[in-house]
């Protein structure tokens, strides 16, 4: 999908005392103008479309949408038929608040922390589970995928994931240090996965992969993957005391 009308920005959203000092997301508001992303690579709806995600992914699903930014995949989902989208990030995000009344939305927007189990557990099982651009910012990410698979229900939940990751034919995964000379991120990540760590990380703990895709240059990869429960699945959560 190419847009080929020129992307018009809502130039009143880059007031810092009512809205969060940047916005990542390209959103076309009732207007027809757009939030003002700093990604300003191409728009994320366009960009979602080339992610092979559809619509039965959300129609009539409970969704969660972890690391939400400011609201597109969110709204989205809503719009694409969900029952019920919840939406957290791990602080307040006036953007967030914003889109959600300007779309009059019914999300539900909480500031939580997807490694707490606790506080994860507190929100039930869903149909669909949202988790781009998070992974590698996390200081454990492996927990949050732990509680990821938790959270959707047996045998048919799905997790549509999207990280940083290089080409590293070695099931590994890379600690960002503060002199890094090839990640493409900020202060903020932590670790560069692997595309093959994560195929094969996912596929122990109880993912099948029914989709993966890689662009954008080396260090980005998308999954789809469903989580089936058996009896290893059952003996790995007894023996890590989940």
């Amino acid at each position: 999908m190419v847009m080929n009308t020129p992307i018009v920005i809502d130039k009143l959203l880059e007031d810092p005392n009512k809205f969060d000092p940047a916005w990542f997301h390209f959103i076309k508001l009732k207007s027809g103008k757009y939030t003002p992303s700093i990604n300003k690579a191409k728009s994320r709806e366009e960009a979602i479309f080339s992610w092979n995600w559809t619509h039965e992914q959300f129609f009539g699903k409970r969704v969660l949408d972890i690391g939400c930014n400011d609201g597109l995949h969110s709204i989205m989902a809503e719009q694409w038929g969900a029952t019920e989208v919840i939406a957290i990030d791990c602080f307040e995000r006036k953007n967030t608040r914003f889109i959600i009344d300007h779309f009059d939305s019914k999300v539900k927007y909480y500031v939580m922390d997807i490694c707490d189990r606790e506080q994860m557990k507190s929100l039930g099982k869903f149909d669909t589970i949202i988790f781009c651009g998070v992974f590698y910012h996390l200081i454990d990410p492996l927990a949050a995928i732990f509680n990821i698979r938790d959270l959707l229900i047996n045998n048919g939940g799905t997790m549509l994931f999207e990280s940083w990751a290089n080409s590293d034919t070695l099931s590994n995964m890379e600690f960002i240090a503060e002199t890094h000379h090839q990640a493409p991120v900020d202060k903020s990540c932590w670790w560069i996965p692997s595309n093959v760590f994560l195929e094969q990380f996912l596929a122990k703990i109880g993912f099948k992969l029914s989709y993966a895709g890689f662009g954008d240059g080396p260090y980005s990869s998308r999954w789809s993957a469903h989580a089936l429960y058996n009896d290893k699945t059952e003996i790995m959560n007894k023996n890590m005391g989940r």
